[in-house]
């Protein structure tokens, strides 16, 4: 029997709800994605306003991911093995609706951010920050696509693994909003150890969804579902 890859996403055990650690190259983009916001704020010499909006749409982003790929999933199920459509296909639609509805999220609650920091905030390498931000996560959620095709784990038992996640991307981007009104009363030199704060907590956040898990547990299936 060949020996699988270390960097592939390993579906939960059955019967858990907790997902998988992510491990090596997932890790690694995991990383990436959430130290965009930070790279940008020091590149461009730590306009806060960007950070934020860049921390909020990463939340945002992420949350919607989770729930598009699930459908993605589902959609794939219902069809059967029979269809002619190309799982690749389905992923590709889900990651562009995922996309869309995230930047109208974002841009929705985004706009309390511009309009305390509009210099920071509407400027083009937001726009590209954005993309970079959508790119890094892409892998992880392609192979949590195909674990899930693989592993045929049903529909709530999906929802109820990635409740946890999803509910913690959601407090983090109330977190960012509520942060503005903190931010804009420090120093610049203040600002930059928050930002340094909200990217480990974030980091944290997407490496140990166990832990994630134990905080917010998902909610008991009823007893008919068991």
């Amino acid at each position: 029997m060949p020996r699988q890859s270390s960097r592939a996403v390993r579906p939960a055990p059955p019967g858990s709800p907790m997902p998988p650690r992510p491990s090596g190259r997932q890790a690694a983009l995991v990383v990436l994605r959430n130290a965009v916001p930070l790279a940008v704020a020091i590149w461009t010499q730590g306009p806060t306003g960007q950070f934020l909006v860049l921390s909020l749409f990463n939340a945002v982003f992420g949350a919607v991911a989770i729930a598009t790929v699930g459908a993605a999933v589902s959609m794939r199920q219902e069809r059967g093995p029979a269809t002619a459509v190309s799982p690749w296909r389905t992923f590709a639609v889900a990651a562009a609706v995922g996309l869309t509805i995230a930047v109208g999220i974002a841009s929705l609650f985004g706009w309390f951010v511009a309009a305390m920091f509009p210099d920071d905030v509407l400027v083009p390498s937001t726009a590209w920050s954005s993309l970079a931000i959508a790119v890094a996560a892409m892998p992880g959620l392609s192979a949590q696509y195909r674990a899930d095709l693989g592993a045929g784990s049903s529909e709530p038992a999906r929802k109820r693994r990635d409740q946890p996640a999803i509910m913690a991307l959601i407090l983090s981007a109330f977190a960012v909003s509520l942060l503005c009104l903190f931010a804009i009363d420090l120093g610049r030199h203040a600002r930059l150890p928050l930002m340094f704060a909200v990217t480990l907590a974030f980091v944290l956040r997407d490496l140990r969804p166990d832990l994630v898990g134990r905080l917010l547990p998902p909610a008991e299936p009823p007893p008919s579902s068991r």
